[in-house]
């Protein structure tokens, strides 16, 4: 955690208490494109983000979902198709 924690800038580093005080500050620091990262305790807490970067964010993890899916998909196929695994017709059959 503390390690991703050194790609960020001091001033991407608040406290969470900041956030009701300065939420109009903050958030058009986060529309010019700087990520904030609440901390609690010292702690990473919550990150506040651009719409359209969560958005991106989101979608790249769908389709990471996907291609692990499909990944896991072949892997299956390719494992019936050598005789390492076998259809079952039912769950006596384990």
């Amino acid at each position: 955690m503390y390690l991703r924690m050194k790609n960020l800038n001091f001033s991407q580093l608040k406290p969470i208490s900041s956030l009701p005080r300065n939420y109009s500050e903050l958030s058009n620091d986060v529309q010019g494109g700087n990520d904030i990262v609440f901390l609690k305790r010292s702690t990473p807490y919550v990150v506040l983000i651009d719409f359209n970067r969560w958005e991106k964010l989101v979608d790249l993890e769908r389709e990471q979902d996907e291609m692990k899916a499909l990944a896991d998909i072949e892997k299956s196929e390719s494992e019936f198709a050598s005789g390492e695994s076998k259809m079952l017709s039912s769950l006596a059959d384990i």
